[in-house]
């Protein structure tokens, strides 16, 4: 669908407001004169009238959503804790057991979401405002900073971001290695 705006005609870019309610769905779209509005140095856009500035984010938005998604897959995780045994003889595994530690966060390792292609809006606003850089394969890498060296934590954090942005239209996909 294509929606056009009185303004794009004569300025070459026009805008609308999108107006959700609480379940996200869209309820509402507004025109905005094209005249009003100004790309911000910094990223996102602000709209200037009767000398009042109304700043609007350009993913920053979706990244909270797709955050707060990541945070509730790893509050909703049942991690399986990991127990590190080391025997009398390291040679032997049949020796008995000298220590046992208890790892409550589990196996460790990382997780990345990988962002498809590296140049695209998306990936432009993940390298300036999360800190994002090149991955190996291609794209950009988001990493997954939280979590200590939680594998199951970090993936399911990673998986849960990672299906907010496919659901906007994003493509990537999670990259994880045990360490």
């Amino acid at each position: 669908m294509v929606i056009r705006c009185k303004s794009e005609g004569a300025t070459g870019n026009g805008y609308m407001e999108v107006v959700r309610n609480v379940a996200g769905k869209i309820v509402q779209l507004y025109h905005i004169s094209s005249v009003t509005v100004r790309l911000r140095k910094g990223g996102g856009f602000v709209q200037i009238r009767n000398q009042k500035r109304k700043f609007f984010k350009e993913f920053g938005d979706l990244h909270a959503k797709a955050d707060a998604a990541g945070r509730a897959a790893v509050d909703a995780l049942q991690v399986v804790p990991m127990v590190v045994q080391e025997h009398a003889n390291m040679a032997n595994d049949n020796s008995p057991v000298a220590k046992s530690y208890y790892v409550p966060d589990g196996v460790c390792g990382f997780a990345s979401i990988i962002i498809t292609p590296g140049n695209c809006p998306f990936a432009n606003w993940a390298k300036k405002h999360l800190n994002a850089g090149k991955h190996y394969h291609g794209g950009v890498s988001i990493w997954v900073h939280d979590y200590n060296q939680s594998y199951q934590k970090k993936t399911a954090y990673a998986h849960a971001y990672g299906k907010v942005l496919a659901e906007a239209g994003i493509k990537g996909y999670v990259d994880s290695r045990l360490d």
